[in-house]
């Protein structure tokens, strides 16, 4: 487990509230462990040092709902929940692109497109339909991506194959190009 970067929720209230002991005992624990540690790898941990900037999402056991407290610092697990963080991204913009990028690939892994299959991804424009634009077409799937006319040459760089206009009858567009 390793310590993560702080949270960008700003208005979260500061310092740490806990509806139970042994959450407060375990982050004490944990600074404690971080301090005396200096600038090296927690237990276990290979992918990261201490003051590493990193981002992530936490485990679904470990929400606020589930654990009931808010704080400064989290212990996640070291692999499945936290990357590095893109040195050109500010910590907001970086915490938006795992749950996107997640949920981009969630949606991908359902439809398993194979090479060569034809995919619609209505919502192209949104941050998840731009990710699973770019994932359905690294799997060398035929994309339609619905956007804007003046959307087209950017979706067609993320790797669409054709676009149809959103703020039409998509499904009339679609089959007109693709009558089979």
């Amino acid at each position: 487990r390793i310590k993560a970067m702080r949270g960008a929720n700003r208005d979260a209230p500061r310092g740490l509230f806990v509806e139970d002991r042994r959450v407060e005992v375990a982050v004490k624990r944990q600074r404690e462990r971080a301090r005396n540690r200096g600038r090296g790898h927690d237990e276990g941990v290979d992918a990261f040092a201490a003051g590493d900037e990193v981002t992530g999402i936490t485990p679904p056991s470990q929400t606020v709902d589930a654990v009931g407290a808010y704080a400064e610092f989290v212990v996640v697990p070291a692999t499945g929940y936290i990357a590095a963080k893109a040195a050109g991204l500010d910590h907001e913009h970086a915490a938006s692109v795992g749950l996107a990028a997640l949920t981009g690939l969630v949606a991908v892994n359902a439809v398993s497109p194979a090479a060569g299959s034809t995919v619609l991804i209505v919502g192209a424009t949104g941050g998840v339909g731009a990710y699973a634009v770019q994932l359905a077409s690294a799997r060398g799937a035929n994309v339609i991506a619905t956007a804007l006319p003046d959307d087209e040459l950017c979706f067609r760089g993320l790797g669409a194959t054709e676009t149809v206009d959103y703020s039409g009858d998509v499904v009339a567009q679609v089959h007109q190009a693709h009558p089979d």
